[in-house]
């Protein structure tokens, strides 16, 4: 795949799963039912993509989203979506 298409590929996943209802229907078409029953979906949050390493250096994510367990109260680590995997 030459860089150009890889690019528009990212920049249409990114496009895409910039809205929260797409994130939501992406998880419960994409995940497995033993994952996505789990995730209380109406808490995702969209996080600042700039982040700082140990070493005080920042650096951008493509797209960072949170949310709850159901259930449980207790936050979901960052979904981190990647358009290129």
């Amino acid at each position: 795949m030459s860089p150009k298409a890889a690019n528009s590929h990212d920049t249409f996943f990114k496009q895409l799963m910039s809205g929260p209802q797409n994130v939501r229907d992406f998880i419960r078409c994409f995940l497995p039912t033993t994952i996505s029953a789990n995730i209380d979906l109406a808490s995702i949050d969209y996080k600042d993509r700039e982040q700082t390493t140990r070493r005080k250096r920042k650096f951008h994510l493509d797209l960072a989203l949170t949310c709850q367990l159901k259930g449980h109260g207790a936050p979901c680590p960052y979904l981190l979506p990647k358009g290129d995997v």
